[in-house]
């Protein structure tokens, strides 16, 4: 989602010569599953975030797009860490804007890690942690590379699948 705001930003400043755009996102700036040197990017590229609220209902008036209607997000898990948010029916404004897109994030799927490895693998905001080459400590057997080792951006993305494929070719040839 992340990705998608800023590259509105760049096709607005290329055609306007300057942009306006917004961003909801339910998680808080601590939580968004995104690099923090991501956020700051979007920052300094203008981007206007709306940390820890969620989307409504798109506001319609007269044929056209108002904005969006937003709430403050109280939870985003339930008690059985589903995925349903909960909001603050007190705490609600709308973003304006005459265009919306959404974005979904996603999230990496841990579920091939057997209980043992989810024990001893680190992750830190949605991200595993290897070696330089993206060999994991523990199992030397076992590479990543893409979003769940940096990103999620295509540029890291492909770089630490590339440096991983190199890795797992040298792992392989002895």
């Amino acid at each position: 989602m992340l990705s998608a705001a800023r590259t509105l930003i760049r096709l607005q400043e290329e055609k306007y010569g300057h942009s306006n755009v917004s961003m909801a996102a339910l998680e808080h700036r601590g939580i968004l599953p995104a690099d923090i040197e991501e956020i700051e990017e979007g920052e300094e590229e203008g981007l206007h975030y709306n940390f820890g609220y969620g989307p409504q209902e798109i506001v319609i008036k007269s044929g056209k797009i108002e904005g969006l209607r937003v709430k403050k997000v109280l939870s985003i898990f339930d008690s059985e860490s589903r995925f349903n948010p909960s909001y603050d029916d007190s705490d609600e404004k709308i973003i304006k804007a005459s265009q919306i897109y959404i974005a979904i994030g996603q999230m990496a799927n841990y579920d091939f890690f057997n209980d043992e490895m989810k024990a001893s693998i680190e992750i830190f905001r949605g991200k595993v942690k290897v070696k330089d080459n993206g060999q994991f400590e523990k199992y030397p057997w076992l590479f990543a590379g893409g979003d769940i080792v940096r990103g999620p951006d295509i540029i890291n993305g492909v770089a630490t699948g590339h440096i991983a494929a190199q890795a797992i070719d040298e792992y392989l040839s002895k």
